[in-house]
Order: structure tokens, then sequence, then C-alpha cells
């Protein structure tokens, strides 16, 4: 907290140099900056009396401040050593106390002495006690520099300064006045030959004023150092103290003072002394920090200005350029802030608040001399496009989402398992976040999560949507294969573990490389020396490419495998075009960014979100287009013919057909529990069922035509195509298998043992109904 005291003295009319009214300072600093009223009060009686003419002196303030007193303590010495001689000198005569006529001159030389040869002090006195000197009442030969060298004078003539109200006399005065001691306490050895003494007085025994101004005596701001000095006691000279001491004792008989002017010190106003932080000789620092530069300046100090207000500038700071860009001086002076301030505080009209403040460079830019861009802006049109694009997708994801519950048990979603399809859509949204994530975050100071979440986005989407997709075509690829008679049966939850297990190697893999090398948002130049903010490429980035890549190359092949595959929908074919399609536009990818979007400047700060989009946009929307757009046109012709009625239903209910629907005569592989048609795959087991199919429509025909010897050697033939040889038996057993087995019916079971047959016919004949 910083207060002021304001204390009123009354001076004799006859001291020019001493005011009228003595306003005194006190600055208590805090931890924070002092009160700037108190302080610009302050500063503002400084340039008054700075401003004042050579003979226009009217007043002489003494500002109560703190302040480095240890820069001087060598102009301190002299006055100690004039102290310490005035001392001894008094114990080998009275001349020290002007018994002689030409004792005057001894006083004189000292305090010229003391000007000449310390070139810091400005002026030094000694200043005699009330009739301690002759018959005078008061004696103080003074000498101080003037502008033609140094003049001397006594200050007692026309100046009393036994009052109280000059503290460079009246301080010691009380504190040294009821003080006395004897001389052979005052001197360790006797002055004879070449003997030495020693002072019993030293520095702290000394009184430092407060900054004041000498007016109509240098007229200049100064401080003063007095040191007390003793003489022999004199009683019955001595009217200022009641305590008269023995004698041959000393007693207190005045002072000597130098004194140090301050106009040729700076008044530093700036937080740090110099660029080191440490105390420099020439600044006067109690003002330290009390500048009034705005937040986008910082201050300067200029040394040479020497005590008066404002010696300072404000520079702008780093990341502001200064307003007025045709000024070759780019900086505001500190004198002409602290007026304006000065007319805010007396409430006057003035542009403190609007003026004095620098402006913010564009983004980006470390330094700027004007507004110029140094930052590549990405496309804010671009980023609203692709959130309102990839929003709408991922909408429609959802709608099909509840389309796909909607139509769970329609035989369409039921063949190609909704909750594959699930997971598929699930995926295909977290794909959909990667752009949402970059049109969003791009350009901002959230650009590094992107960075950081962008894989995760990418994987995870791969790991779900084309991991369904390739587990389900390795699925039809399996039972596809099988050569065996028993039914394989892969069902749905055996493969959500697998698809499980991907999404926890991609997890693992991408929390592995974010905690080794994670990307980040880096800054690139163009050619022109604009700044633009790209993701940077880490060895895990490749690696998940290429992670990738082998993922999808494993769902080619299963996609080769599986292309002749009956399948209901033409799901499998959608399928493999999905698959070829994200492979084609991975490389695709690669081959984009690394080569050619990298000499288009014109597009290098939307580079990446260009590519992004494009990729998920022909490799997710396609995928979804394809495989959903098949399916609701299945739903919605199947919901038609239900209304209607089919070409097909109406002639199975002419010919008395068994069921209510058709059936497709050719076996599918995309429900649950697939039938299989091994005739497809295995050329043996086909030729060997179209010769049965042969025997099977000659007993049929035979049934028709009530012909029981035909049936007897129909089925003699059909007995014989059962004895066949070991090999056609193992494939029969393939095609056939147990009845348990089997999705289709029975075998055809043997005649019993009391059947009787007619005879058979002859060879010829057997072998007329087999043709």
């Amino acid at each position: 907290m910083t207060t002021v005291r304001m204390t009123v003295h009354t001076w004799r009319p006859q001291y020019l140099w001493l005011a009228v009214f003595c306003l005194q300072m006190t600055v208590v600093r805090s931890s924070d900056r002092p009160d700037m009223n108190t302080v610009t009060q302050a500063l503002e009686y400084v340039q008054a009396i700075a401003s004042q003419g050579e003979g226009n002196c009217s007043f002489g303030p003494t500002l109560d401040l703190e302040y480095d007193k240890e820069r001087w303590l060598a102009e301190a010495a002299v006055a100690i050593r004039a102290a310490n001689l005035l001392t001894s000198l008094s114990r080998t005569g009275d001349q020290i106390m002007g018994s002689g006529d030409q004792d005057e001159q001894l006083h004189y030389t000292i305090v010229r002495a003391n000007v000449d040869n310390n070139p810091n002090v400005f002026g030094s006195a000694i200043a005699f006690d009330y009739l301690l000197y002759r018959d005078y009442e008061v004696f103080s030969p003074y000498a101080y520099r003037a502008s033609d060298g140094t003049e001397v004078k006594d200050l007692s003539i026309g100046y009393n300064y036994l009052t109280n109200s000059t503290d460079w006399f009246y301080i010691p005065f009380l504190n040294f006045q009821n003080e006395s001691f004897s001389p052979n306490y005052t001197f360790h050895r006797s002055l004879s030959g070449n003997a030495t003494s020693m002072a019993r007085l030293g520095l702290s025994d000394g009184y430092w004023t407060k900054p004041y101004f000498d007016c109509g005596g240098g007229n200049v701001w100064m401080v003063t150092f007095s040191m007390p000095f003793y003489l022999p006691a004199q009683p019955e000279s001595s009217n200022m103290s009641s305590d008269v001491p023995s004698s041959g004792s000393l007693a207190f008989g005045g002072v000597t003072t130098i004194d140090v002017a301050l106009s040729s010190l700076d008044i530093n106003q700036c937080p740090n002394l110099n660029e080191n932080g440490t105390g420099n000789q020439n600044v006067f620092d109690p003002f330290v920090d009390t500048h009034l530069c705005k937040d986008t300046t910082e201050c300067k100090a200029i040394a040479g200005l020497g005590f008066q207000r404002g010696a300072y500038k404000c520079i702008c700071l780093k990341g502001y350029y200064f307003p007025d860009t045709s000024n070759p001086h780019k900086a505001f002076n500190g004198s002409a802030i602290e007026y304006e301030y000065s007319k805010k505080v007396h409430g006057h009209e003035n542009t403190y608040d609007s003026d004095f403040n620098c402006l913010k460079c564009k983004k980006e830019c470390d330094d700027c001399v004007d507004d110029t861009p140094c930052f590549l802006e990405p496309s804010s049109l671009l980023s609203y496009a692709v959130l309102g694009l990839t929003g709408a997708c991922v909408l429609v994801l959802l709608v099909l989402l509840v389309y796909t519950w909607i139509n769970r048990e329609n035989k369409v979603f039921k063949a190609a398992s909704p909750g594959l399809l699930y997971v598929f859509i699930i995926g295909s949204a977290v794909m959909y976040t990667e752009n949402i994530l970059h049109a969003a975050l791009r350009g901002t100071e959230l650009g590094s999560w992107y960075c950081l979440l962008q894989p995760w986005a990418r994987y995870l989407g791969i790991a779900l949507a084309y991991g369904a997709l390739l587990f389900k075509t390795w699925r039809i690829t399996v039972v596809f294969t099988v050569r065996s008679a028993k039914p394989v049966r892969i069902t749905d939850n055996q493969l959500y573990l697998r698809i499980g297990a991907l999404v926890i190697a991609m997890v693992l893999f991408l929390g592995i490389g974010t905690y080794l090398q994670p990307s980040y948002e880096a800054t690139r130049l163009t050619s022109d020396n604009l700044k633009y903010k790209q993701c940077t490429t880490t060895l895990w980035s490749y690696i998940g490419e290429g992670a990738s890549l082998l993922l999808l190359a494993w769902g080619v092949y299963l996609c080769v495998k599986v292309r002749k595959a009956p399948s209901a929908f033409n799901e499998s074919k959608f399928i493999s075009i999905c698959i070829y399609n994200e492979t084609l536009m991975s490389v695709f990818n690669i081959l984009l960014t690394t080569v050619v979007l990298e000499s288009v400047e014109q597009s290098v700060a939307d580079k990446q979100l260009i590519v992004g989009v494009c990729r998920v946009q022909l490799t997710v929307t396609v995928m979804v287009a394809l495989l959903y757009g098949s399916k609701i046109y299945h739903v919605i012709q199947s919901r038609h013919q239900k209304t209607t009625g089919t070409q097909l239903e109406l002639k199975k209910r002419g010919k008395g057909g068994r069921g209510p629907t058709a059936i497709s005569g050719t076996a599918t592989l995309d429900s649950i529990s697939p039938t299989i048609d091994f005739c497809y795959n295995n050329p043996d087991v086909k030729s060997e069922m179209e010769r049965m199919a042969k025997v099977i429509d000659s007993i049929k025909e035979a049934m028709r035509l009530h012909d029981d010897g035909l049936m007897q050697t129909c089925l003699s033939a059909f007995e014989k195509e059962l004895r066949v040889p070991r090999a056609l038996d193992r494939s029969a057993s393939t095609l056939v298998g147990s009845e348990a087995d089997s999705p289709g019916p029975s075998h055809a079971a043997a005649p019993s043992a009391g059947t009787r047959y007619r005879t058979s016919k002859s060879q010829s004949t057997e072998n007329w109904i087999l043709k």
C-alpha cells in the first residue's frame, strides 16, 4: 500500500533555498507496482522543478524516498575523514576554533579540497555549532561546483541552519548533543612523531538526508551526508545542551557534509535497472517499475536525460508493431505518456487510454513491422463445407442403423447378419470422425490434438468396418472351399471374437505409437516465407499404413477366392468391390500426399484435409452406398411383390406348390448356416450326381406308367449305380454324409428282406431305360 504524508514547515523568509511549503512524500513499496497516483504526484514535482527558470526558484519539496546509499560510500568517506581531521586538530590547539585571524582559510581550504579532489561531490561544508567558532554565532564554510569552477562562501550568512527544519544539521545534533568522551578514549596512540590516530565515529554515525532541491544554493536536486565532529568542551559557550561535560572532554562541535547532486543521475522508471538486472550507478532507483507503458509495450530507459520524469520509451513487445508504420522511431516517448496520464489524473481531456498501444501482429508472426500476414490461413469455407458434408454422412449412418434394426427380420438383412451390419456402421462413423476433427480443430490451438487422434479414428474405423467385411468374406471362403459332407458352421459370435481381437491389436499398436512417437502439429514455410501447420509423419504412421495394406491385401485374396460363389442379393460381389476400392484409394492417398500436392503451394494449407475428405468419401461413402443401396432396393422390391403377388408365386399355386414362397434352386453362402452346393466346386461329385439323377428320373417315369417290370429294372440299375469304385465312394460319402449332418433329405432306404421283386428283364432293356 502506498501512503502520502504532507507536512507543512514554517520557514524564515530570508532563506531562499528553502520553500514555504515542504512536501514530504512517503512511498511505501509493496510486492506490486506502487500506487500510480502517488508516484505521479512525486514525479510532477520533479518535473515542475525542472521546468522552472534559472531565477524563478520558489519552492523546494523534499521527497521522502528510500534509495541505495551504498553507491555513495566513497563520497561519504570524504565527510568522515574531514570530521575526524577536525576532531584530531582540536587537540593540538584552539586554531581549529578560529583563535587566529587566518584560521578561517584552513576551513575553506578543507571544503574546497573535498570538492576538487572528488568529482562526484557537488558541495562540502563545515557547520559549527552555536558560538563554537570565535565570537561568531554560527560559521559554515561551504564550497560547491559552479559553471566557472569551484566557489566558496559562508553558508551561515543569510541562512540559519540551527533550526529543526535543517535535518542535515539538526538530526546529528539530536543524536550526539549529550554524548562526550575523553581524548584518551578517542585516540589509541599519541600524536607525537609519525603516530597514527583511530577515529571513534564511523559511517553508521552519519546521516543521509532525503532527496531535496537546493533552491538558491546549487539549484540542483541533491542528497547530503552529515558527519559530526568533536571539539574540546566549552560549557560557558554552549547553550544547546543542559548537560555540561567535564573539563578536558570532547563534545559535539558541528558537522561536516558532502552534497551529491542528483541532476546527473537518471530517474529509472523501468522494471530492470539494466539488461543484466543488476544495479547501475548512473540511475536513481526509488522510482523503479513506475513507468506508464501499456501492456503491449515494454519500458526501456533512456540514459543521460538527468533527474526528470519520463526518461524512458515504450517499445512494442514481440508480436506487436508500432501503429504509425511510416514513423522511423518505433517507440512511444515516456514524457508524452507521463504528460497525458497527468491530465487524466487531474480530470482533463487526454489521450492516454486511446493512444500508446501497439497493434498485434498477424497470426504466427514472431515479429513484424506492419499487418502483413505471416500465416497461410486454411480455408474456413472448406472447413464448413467438410463439416456439413461429413455431418450429413454421419446422420445418414444413424438412419441406416435404425433402418437395419427395424428390418432385422427381413430376409435381405437376415441373410447379411444384422449384427455385423451394426459393427460396419459404427466403424464407418468412426472413420468419418477423422474429417470432423480435422475440419474443426485445424488452425486452432487444439490442432495438435487432431494429429494425435487422427490415426486412432482411421485405424479403429478400418478394424471395425473392414474387419466386419473381411471376416464375413472369410466365412464364405471357408464354407465355399470345404470338401467335407459335414456341415461347416461359423456363427456371428465367432466373427465378433475375431473382430474384437483385431480391434485390440489396433489399440495396442496405436497406444505404443502414440506413447513412443506421437504426431504433432509442426510449422512449415512456403517459398514466400508464409507459415502453415501440418501434422508430422512418424515411423508409426508408415507402419500403420503398411499394416492396413496387408490387411486389405488379405481381403483381396479372399475376394478372388469367392468371386464365383453364389450369393444372395450379390452381397459378396459388393463387398469385394469395397475392398478393392479401399486398397486402391490407400495407395493413391500415399502418392497424392507425398508426391503430387507437396509441390502445390496454393493448397498446401488445405491439402491434408482435401486428401482426407476425398479418401473417406471415395471409400466409406461408396462402401455404404454399395452395401446398403442393394439391400434397400431388394427390401422395397420384396414389399412390392407382397402386395401385388409375383408370377412365381402364382405359378407355384397353379401347380400345387408345397411352400408358400419360392425357393431358389441355387444355394447361397451369406446366411448364418449356409447350404453348401458341393457339385459347384467338385466336378467328380457333379458327374455322379448327374448319373444318379438320370436313374431317378427313369424310376419316376416307370412309376408314372405303372410298369412293374420296368420298375424292377430301374431299381436294379439304381442299385448298380450305388456300387461305385472306392474312390467314387469317398466322393459320394463327401456328398451325402450322415443323415444327422446333411442339410438335405436322408439316403434312400434299402429294400427290406421280405420284399419281393419281379424277374429282371434283359440287359438291353436296362440299357434302353438308362438311355
